[in-house]
């Protein structure tokens, strides 16, 4: 009969012990710094590039409710040139509201020509840096709040161009300047246009090159390069002239 012969080597074997690594105090926190050193370099780019986004397609939106609303109103009314716009006064101002803005847009307040705090009760500035006014006490022109946290002001011209608009993308929130929250745009009788457009060559219009190409500008004619190249690289280089599409082509 065979027996079994238990061995003591086979119980007495010691067991293979796992090593454990880690990262050492220093390492982590060297990691840690070098993580956060990338995230300030990259994070408030990023954050620039998404507010930037985000202002090109409210204006590029508004641009396409304006001249979706001049449609329907020159079915109805005609032409600004047959609405009975006398220029820069209060009523014709009304007026501009009564047709254009009041059947065709979600106003969520009507401030008219006084200040009833559809914009913010301070100076807007030029796009290079010097004052244009406070429009929330400008007794001329027509203000309203859009629904979606805008707010425009408007007010009839002559010279040609009949109806002047200035667009806020976010109301009374800063920084209030031409070129980065606040854009202008004209209405003639044959159609809406964004300031800074080049194809027109008219009274009171403004061309891009001279400006808006770079921030020693005033920034009056940036709506156009917002609608049509659909970014804001003014503010990122010098030199842009409107045959650019960026500054990579500059």
């Amino acid at each position: 009969m065979l027996k079994l012969v238990q061995h003591d080597k086979l119980y007495n074997t010691p067991r293979c012990k796992s090593k454990i690594f880690a990262f050492t105090l220093a390492e982590v926190l060297i990691t840690l710094v070098i993580i956060g050193v990338i995230a300030a370099l990259t994070i408030p780019n990023l954050m620039q590039k998404y507010q930037e986004q985000a202002t090109v397609k409210k204006v590029q939106k508004f641009y396409s409710n304006l001249t979706n609303a001049y449609s329907l109103a020159k079915k109805d009314n005609g032409t600004v040139s047959e609405w009975g716009l006398t220029g820069t006064d209060a009523e014709s101002a009304k007026k501009i509201y009564e047709l254009l803005f009041k059947p065709y847009f979600k106003i969520t307040k009507e401030c008219g020509t006084a200040s009833g705090g559809c914009f913010a009760n301070t100076y807007y500035n030029f796009l290079d840096g010097t004052s244009w006014g406070n429009p929330e006490t400008h007794k001329l022109y027509y203000k309203i709040a859009l629904s979606d946290g805008s707010a425009v002001l408007f007010s009839a011209l002559y010279e040609g161009i009949p109806i002047a608009i200035l667009y806020d993308v976010n109301g009374k929130q800063g920084p209030n300047q031409f070129g980065i929250d606040f854009f202008e745009f004209m209405i003639r009788p044959e159609n809406v246009f964004p300031s800074g457009l080049q194809t027109i060559k008219s009274g009171w219009v403004r061309d891009f090159d001279t400006t808006c190409s770079n921030r020693t500008q005033r920034g009056l004619g940036c709506a156009a390069w917002v609608v049509y190249k659909g970014n804001m690289d003014y503010l990122h280089c010098d030199g842009l002239t409107w045959n650019s599409r960026s500054c990579k082509d500059k």
